[in-house]
């Protein structure tokens, strides 16, 4: 995270393991920030990332957009928003390294699988 104009605060982790961030406006307030600066079309919702593909320098996202059915979408780079532990449980390939994915599995998220970016 990106500390700017003493917008971000520094909070101690409990378990010690890590440093954690709180953004002034919440993570609402990021994720507005960086949906302005999109243009209209390029932005899609309503749709659940099930895997990140990366081949012949691009990454291939495939999504669900209803019950059963997927699309898939092709990308220069991909932004990954979910928190780290979420963020574990999507289908890489390659896949991550297992130092890497260890890592964002045991990095602590605010109610669990509950939380929405």
């Amino acid at each position: 995270i990106y500390e700017r104009g003493g917008k971000a605060q520094k909070i101690p982790n409990p378990q010690g393991d890590s440093v954690s961030f709180r953004l002034e406006g919440g993570t609402g307030a990021l994720i507005k920030g960086l949906q302005d600066q999109l243009p209209g079309d390029k932005l899609l919702m309503d749709r659940k990332v099930l895997s990140l593909t990366e081949q012949d320098g691009h990454v291939e996202i495939s999504v669900e957009v209803s019950l059963g059915q997927e699309e898939i979408y092709r990308a220069q780079r991909v932004i990954v928003t979910l928190p780290p532990r979420l963020a574990a449980g999507l289908q890489y390939t390659p896949e991550l390294p297992g130092t890497l994915a260890q890592a964002m599995f045991r990095t602590p998220t605010w109610m669990g699988n509950a939380m929405k970016v």
